[in-house]
């Protein structure tokens, strides 16, 4: 129980819900568009939910990760962290594709309909304001296969989760839609995920990290 109530997925979850609360600071205007558009009753269930996820099932799951995954007895070189670190991105960020892209047909919508009920308007309590089955399906499964098949280091694990959490409330964040020209082609930007949220055709389906959809697009002219 000791060790549970330690891992640094609780942490991670707090450390999340701290920026949630900074970064809605910074978009109030917004925040008064969504509970005049959506009402505040839905503006509170983004915060429930965005609490329950990052503090009750992330902490879980990461938890059992750290438990059976990681290589807790060895600490990796520089090289090898920047390796397995980028693999986890990489793996994550193809494992989210899928599942989004999955959850857009009509016959899985109904998991992730509720997360673009904050269509018109989002800010970045909005990023984790997704059902449990979805955030089990498109968060957490491409986390545990990364893990599978990397068997990262401890800091492997909580760099990449951090990253990935960071990254998930930046492109929810409007106030920073301007700085979307400063990021790389290949990177989800703000810009891009919230065109997803109020396009009717639903582009731009990656999202938190590296931009799939790019890459795809990128290699399609050579195939």
């Amino acid at each position: 129980m000791l060790t549970y109530l330690t891992n640094n997925g609780i942490f991670l979850g707090l450390g999340t819900m701290c920026m949630v609360t900074c970064l809605e600071l910074t978009n109030l205007s917004v925040v008064v568009k969504i509970i005049n558009h959506n009402g505040i009753y839905s503006y509170t269930n983004a915060w429930l939910h965005s609490i329950v996820n990052a503090t009750l099932f992330g902490p879980f799951v990461y938890h059992i990760v750290n438990e059976n995954l990681v290589d807790n007895n060895n600490k990796h070189p520089i090289i090898e962290n920047v390796v397995n670190i980028s693999s986890l991105l990489i793996i994550h960020s193809c494992g989210y594709w899928l599942a989004h892209n999955a959850m857009h047909k009509k016959y899985l919508w109904f998991i992730h309909k509720f997360h673009h009920t904050y269509s018109k308007y989002v800010t970045p309590v909005v990023a984790m304001a997704v059902s449990p089955l979805e955030y089990l399906i498109a968060y957490m499964l491409p986390f545990i296969g990364g893990s599978y098949v990397i068997y990262p280091s401890n800091f492997e694990l909580l760099t990449s989760a951090s990253i990935i959490s960071i990254c998930n409330l930046m492109i929810h964040c409007p106030s920073i839609d301007n700085i979307s020209k400063l990021y790389p082609k290949w990177w989800v930007t703000p810009q891009k995920h919230l065109k997803h949220h109020s396009s009717s055709n639903k582009c731009h389906i990656s999202a938190p990290t590296i931009d799939i959809d790019f890459i795809l697009v990128l290699f399609s002219g050579y195939w």
